[in-house]
C-alpha cells in the first residue's frame, strides 16, 4: 500500500498491478477545451502508472471551483475514481488546515489520442459531461512523439512539479516550467471566505527563483454547458515569487485584491514521470542579491536594503515615513 498525500487530501490509494503499458510521462502539461476557455485541466503523470489531474474551472454562479483527483494511468488514459473539492480554510497567513473541508464529488477520465488531443469525461454532483482537450503546455525537456513512448531527462534543477506546505494542508502550487525561462504557474487556494479560490500567470525564470509579476484571478465563467468564455473577466491579483530548489523552497505573495500579503515554506510534493533533479534543496540568496530598493505592487511600501540595514518605508500622497527596520544578514537569513 502507497499513501499518496495530495496537497493535504491525504487521498489513501492501494497500487494495484502495473498496467500493461505506461502513459507517456510527457503529456504532463495544461490542457483544455477552446469552447471552455479560461478553465482547463493540469496534469501530471507521476512514476507507478499513477497521474494528478486539478481542474480550475467555476461554480454555477459564476465564481471559482477547483477539483483535484489521483487515479490510475494506463498506455492511454487515466482515470480518477475519486474527484474531491475542498473548502472552509481563509486565504492568507492565518490559513488553518483543520477549518478545510474535502467531499469527493465524482468521477473524471481522460483518454488521450495523441499527444495533442484527449477527451474528458466527468460526472460532478450527478452531472456528466465530457470535452474535447487540445495542449496547452508542454513541460521543459519533455518533448511528446507519441501516447506510449517515453523517455528519462535529468536536470541539475527541475521545479515542474506540485509544492506546498507541511502545515498549510490544503492549498498548493503547480509549477509548470517551459521552453526558455519562462513557467506556468497555477496557485489553488480558497478566498477570504473560505470558498475555493485560484490565481495563475506566467512566471519568468531564473535560476531557482520563479516570479509572476502580474498574478490573475477569473471569473465569470460556468461550470458545463452554460460555460462562455467571453463571461470570464480576468483581474490583476498580485505578484508571487516562488523561490525552489528540487526537494523545498519558499514563497511569497503580495496581493493587491483586499487580501492579506504573506510568505511561508514549500515541500515538494510530486515528481513527474520522466524527469530528474540533481539539486538537493535551494539555495540562501547572498546578501548581495538584495541590496538595492525595492517597491510593492500592492500597498505603498518602498525598501532600502544596504548591507547593514533594511528599512521599510509607508509612502503616501504627502508622506514617506520609515516603518520597519531590520538588519540585513537577518533578513537574508529569513528567507530560508
Amino acid at each position: 500500500m502507497s499513501i499518496v498525500r495530495l496537497s493535504g487530501l491525504l487521498l489513501l490509494l492501494v497500487l494495484g498491478q502495473p498496467a500493461h503499458g505506461a502513459l507517456n510521462g510527457a503529456l504532463s502539461g495544461a490542457w483544455f477545451d477552446p469552447a471552455f476557455e479560461g478553465a482547463g485541466f493540469l496534469v501530471e503523470v507521476l512514476p507507478e502508472d499513477r497521474a494528478v489531474v486539478y481542474w480550475f474551472t467555476y461554480d454555477d454562479r459564476g465564481g471559482q471551483q477547483w477539483y483535484v483527483g489521483v487515479g490510475e494511468s494506463t498506455d492511454e488514459t487515466i482515470v480518477i475514481a475519486e474527484l474531491q473539492v475542498a473548502r472552509g480554510a481563509a486565504f492568507g497567513p492565518d490559513f488553518d488546515p483543520d477549518q478545510v473541508e474535502r467531499r469527493s464529488v465524482g468521477t473524471l477520465e481522460i483518454a488521450f489520442a495523441s499527444c495533442t488531443a484527449a477527451i474528458a469525461r466527468f460526472e460532478v454532483d450527478g452531472v456528466a459531461g465530457e470535452q474535447a482537450l487540445g495542449r496547452l503546455t508542454t513541460i521543459r525537456g519533455r518533448p511528446c512523439a507519441s501516447v506510449t513512448d517515453d523517455g528519462t531527462t535529468a536536470a541539475a534543477l527541475n521545479q515542474s512539479a506540485s509544492w506546498f506546505a507541511e502545515d498549510r494542508s490544503g492549498e498548493g502550487f503547480i509549477v509548470q516550467l517551459l521552453e526558455g525561462d519562462s513557467a506556468f504557474v497555477n496557485w489553488f487556494t480558497f478566498d477570504a471566505a473560505g470558498a475555493p479560490a485560484w490565481y495563475t500567470g506566467i512566471a519568468s525564470v531564473a535560476g531557482q527563483s520563479v516570479v509572476i509579476a502580474d498574478l490573475l484571478a477569473t471569473r465569470g465563467g460556468r461550470f458545463g454547458p452554460d460555460h462562455d468564455p467571453a463571461a470570464v473577466v480576468r483581474t490583476p491579483a498580485g505578484r508571487l515569487e516562488l523561490y525552489l530548489g528540487c526537494s523545498d523552497g519558499r514563497v511569497a505573495y503580495d496581493m493587491t485584491n483586499g487580501l492579506p500579503s504573506g510568505f511561508h515554506g514549500l515541500t515538494r510534493l510530486t515528481t513527474l514521470a520522466g524527469l530528474g533533479c540533481e539539486e538537493d534543496s535551494y539555495t540562501v540568496p547572498p546578501i548581495e542579491a538584495l541590496i538595492g530598493t525595492w517597491r510593492s505592487a500592492g500597498f505603498g511600501l518602498y525598501a532600502a536594503v544596504n548591507e547593514a540595514t533594511a528599512t521599510i518605508f509607508e509612502v503616501t500622497a504627502v508622506s514617506c515615513l520609515p516603518v520597519i527596520e531590520a538588519p540585513t544578514p537577518g533578513l537574508a537569513a529569513g528567507l530560508v
